[in-house]
């Protein structure tokens, strides 16, 4: 499997995360949804694109993931259990402590993000 280059990962972040600043923007209309959606969408969304054939395409993908024809897998190739997608959120939000520079480990001859090392798993070309 060959392994996802940074900009194409970092192409597939952007477009999820405006996926989900649309989503919560539309949410925050109701005033305790907006509040829950903060917090829970995007956690949400990423557990259910990694572990579920979504309406998106399949395991291991979510929108941006598509689009830009790359997918996570776990290390030994096989799609992510919802404990292995808890585990990379965890990951992420360990990444967001560094301020996003955990991410730039990704840039390395592993092709690994912090989150990535966190929690087993690998972003491979589609």
């Amino acid at each position: 499997m060959e392994k996802a280059d940074f900009l194409t990962r970092v192409v597939a972040i952007i477009i999820d995360a405006i996926l989900i600043a649309v989503a919560g923007a539309v949410l925050r209309i109701v005033p305790v949804l907006g509040a829950l959606a903060a917090f829970v969408l995007p956690w949400a969304y990423y557990v259910y694109c990694w572990t579920h054939d979504s309406p998106f395409g399949v395991q291991g993908q979510t929108l941006g993931k598509k689009v830009m024809k790359i997918k996570v897998l776990m290390d030994d190739g096989s799609g992510l259990t919802l404990q292995q997608a808890l585990m990379r959120c965890l990951g992420y939000f360990v990444t967001g402590l560094t301020l996003g520079l955990g991410c730039l480990l990704a840039l390395g001859a592993s092709r690994k993000a912090l989150h990535d090392m966190v929690a087993g798993t690998q972003v491979v070309k589609a």
